[in-house]
């Protein structure tokens, strides 16, 4: 919760959106990508697992600000149900693949690292697709 304000105050204090969800989508993927290497240590483990479920949540919580800065307000609404149709169906579907990955190696560290490369996917997505002078982000 602590690292979730820290980040949020300082996205909101220097009005930076994209860099601030990319660079802790990277945090989270290269916690993820640690737990392997890190198998059998159990504090490591925990540690990563930690630190990267929270950089996880920490970004979304940061990415909910760039769609209304970067969207029209007539096409707001639009866009941020289309992107949470889009969550709920990626929600559904990578459990399943987990689970696939889980019952195909016996292993879930593989489904880690695939989780870990959507992340890369999304971060570099979200730095290449939207530049930064589209988000019209404003001070409240």
């Amino acid at each position: 919760m602590v690292g979730m304000y820290l980040l949020a105050r300082s996205s909101d204090k220097h009005l930076e959106r994209r860099w601030h969800v990319a660079l802790t989508t990277l945090v989270s993927a290269a916690c993820f990508l640690l737990l392997g290497p890190a198998q059998g240590n159990l504090v490591l483990s925990v540690a990563l697992m930690s630190l990267g479920a929270a950089a996880a949540l920490s970004a979304v919580a940061l990415f909910w600000a760039i769609p209304p800065a970067l969207l029209t307000p007539s096409s707001a609404a639009i866009g941020i149900a289309a992107i949470s149709c889009i969550g709920g169906l990626a929600g559904v579907v990578s459990q399943a693949a987990v689970g696939a990955i889980k019952s195909a190696t016996g292993s879930l560290y593989l489904a880690f690292d695939v989780i870990a490369v959507t992340l890369i996917a999304g971060a570099l997505l979200l730095l290449v697709g939207i530049r930064a002078h589209h988000i019209k982000d404003r001070k409240h």
